[in-house]
């Protein structure tokens, strides 16, 4: 008999030298079953579906993740199941934190692209400014050339 269980026993009782009362209760360990449910799928060549069961946790879905190496998604592996989750991310296990990281990342990329605009305008600026005054040097060095050649009227 295997005394391997994902349960654990609470009871108490108090008692006078009348009355007694005492109560008990079993909790499941949820995280306990999906580990053995995993490990009986990996025993059975189901890889797949082993790592499936554990990506309904969600830090093992964000650890996946972070790692680059997504969760299966309805038999979809890689990048398939990558493209997958991005159309349907309220299907996540870590919904709520993903939406959270988002915006911290979303907020990030306005910032980033914001300064890269100041960026490209600056540059243009200064292209600009090297440009007329380019043009300005262009002037002033023909100014300073003298025709010696001889004028020519011809009337008629």
């Amino acid at each position: 008999m295997s005394q391997d269980v994902c349960s654990m026993g609470v009871s108490g009782s108090i008692s006078t030298s009348v009355v007694g009362i005492s109560g008990g209760k079993h909790f499941v360990d949820l995280n306990c079953e999906r580990i053995k449910l995993a490990k009986v799928l990996q025993d059975f060549g189901m890889k797949v579906a082993s790592v499936a069961i554990l990506c309904q946790d969600p830090r093992v879905f964000q650890a996946m993740e972070s790692a680059g190496t997504p969760c299966p998604f309805e038999g979809k592996i890689g990048k398939e199941a990558a493209q997958m989750w991005d159309t349907y991310p309220t299907l996540r296990p870590d919904y709520e934190i993903y939406i959270a990281n988002k915006q911290v990342k979303d907020e990030i990329d306005a910032k980033i692209e914001e300064e890269e605009e100041k960026k490209r305008i600056e540059t243009k600026i200064q292209k600009e400014k090297e440009n007329i005054t380019k043009r300005d040097k262009d002037d002033e060095s023909s100014d300073n050339v003298v025709d010696d050649s001889p004028i020519i009227n011809v009337h008629e």
